[in-house]
């Protein structure tokens, strides 16, 4: 069964199933859409840091933190089709699963 949900910043209707996870990038509807779990992201060193206050904070070096910039680097570099939605989190395409190698089960990024 489907139910029906309201694009409200373009005013547009569009179908979508039962359990499938709703995003928008710049207000425009995402399908087959998946979490990014970004646990793999580090945060550099601040000589290392790309952002433009070179705001990363070592694990070495205190409590870590991890600029924007470099996050968004290094999530693009491993995962090039991701998308960083309106609601400020990172989606992979369903597509971007592995298969666990003789199982079913899926391995989620």
């Amino acid at each position: 069964m489907k139910r029906t949900l309201e694009d409200y910043n373009k005013g547009k209707w569009y179908k979508w199933g039962k359990n499938e996870m709703v995003c928008y990038d710049d207000g425009k509807p995402l399908r087959n859409m998946k979490h990014l779990n970004t646990d793999f992201v580090e945060p550099r060193n601040k000589e290392d840091c790309i952002g433009d206050f070179a705001n990363c904070v070592h694990e070495d070096d205190g409590d870590p933190y991890i600029c924007f910039n470099c996050e968004a680097e290094q999530i693009r570099k491993k995962y090039p089709k991701v998308r960083y939605t309106d609601d400020c989190e990172w989606v992979i395409p369903k597509s971007n699963h592995k298969r666990t190698k003789g199982t079913d089960e899926r391995e989620m990024y």
